[in-house]
């Protein structure tokens, strides 16, 4: 949905303008706009974490490749089994786990990403979310690109990562 206009149906991103100004738009009071880059950053560094996984999954997917592309080099004039049979037997399970890591990889970004979403909707008000939501059509809402404006922001600020701008000294009110 993220990749659709909704209002011509094509498969369209948003430019990095399109988030700006919904970040612009929306007016969250300081500690809720704290709150919400609070989460934003933990998000960040969980995703960092699953960039680092899928690198290795991918690292690992091109060195069984190798494995098997060598293994069937040595046998295609020995004649001890056809290349595609000695695929099927050799690098079955090796292929099945790391599928199975890269299934579990993406479960995993697909929970934090929810749970960011329904931290920032226990943040906001319903009619701030509401704003937030028009303010982004004709895509679909994407809390991560307008959070990025907010970081961003508070970093042109000189602000520690977390911290905002007009919000009271301490901890979160998460």
């Amino acid at each position: 949905m993220k990749l659709i206009n909704l209002e011509t149906g094509d498969f369209e991103e948003a430019s990095p303008a399109h988030w700006a100004m919904v970040a612009e738009h929306i007016q969250l009071p300081p500690q809720m706009r704290e709150s919400a880059i609070s989460c934003y950053t933990l998000y960040l560094e969980y995703v960092e974490k699953v960039k680092e996984d899928r690198i290795a999954i991918l690292r690992d997917f091109n060195h069984l490749e190798q494995q098997l592309d060598a293994a069937n080099a040595a046998t295609i004039g020995s004649g001890v089994a056809p290349p595609t049979l000695l695929f099927r037997v050799d690098g079955y399970e090796e292929y099945q786990q790391l599928l199975e890591r890269l299934q579990l990889s993406l479960k995993r970004e697909h929970m934090v990403a929810n749970m960011l979403s329904y931290s920032l909707s226990q943040i906001s008000s319903h009619v701030q979310m509401a704003k937030g939501m028009l303010a982004c059509w004709p895509y679909w809402p994407d809390g991560p690109s307008v959070l990025s404006f907010w970081l961003a922001d508070e970093q042109a600020r000189g602000l520690p990562r977390g911290a905002v701008a007009g919000a009271p000294a301490g901890p979160s009110s998460l």
